[in-house]
């Protein structure tokens, strides 16, 4: 799972709307997949879908695998810290059986882009959806 990040000074209504997109598509994915062997892995990023999402796990009882980008990880790799961890996730992904991707994307983030850009490399078929609330600034 990636996602988009929103500007820090979103209002709180538009996180509760995104929230709600979030769960619901992330709803009509699981309900062709078994909980019981499903794992979302996720950035970790505070500021995006992917902490919705780690909400959405917990709450569906699904097996949460975060990949945060500490602030070491920024003093050493500078601009490279996010790509890197996306290649961490795309390698912890192909051990899996049945790989499913899905993008919250504004059609901006060149760190969603770059997610979306291994996983077809790696032949999978992203779900990219393009949530208004999050093209909207």
């Amino acid at each position: 799972m990636c996602g988009s990040r929103w500007p820090k000074a979103w209002p709180e209504d538009r996180v509760r709307r995104l929230t709600g997109y979030v769960f619901g598509a992330l709803d009509l994915w699981l309900a062709t997949h078994d909980p019981s062997e499903t794992v979302l892995v996720h950035g970790a990023c505070a500021d995006s879908p992917d902490a919705i999402a780690a909400r959405w796990a917990e709450h569906r009882g699904v097996r949460s695998v975060p990949f945060p980008v500490t602030a070491e990880d920024w003093a050493r790799l500078g601009r490279r810290a996010g790509p890197e961890r996306n290649e961490r996730m795309a390698a912890f992904c192909a051990t899996g059986v049945d790989v499913s991707v899905v993008a919250f994307y504004d059609g901006a983030s060149r760190g969603t882009a770059d997610m979306l850009g291994l996983a077809e490399a790696r032949g999978w078929r992203p779900i990219v959806l393009y949530p208004e609330i999050l093209r909207a600034r």
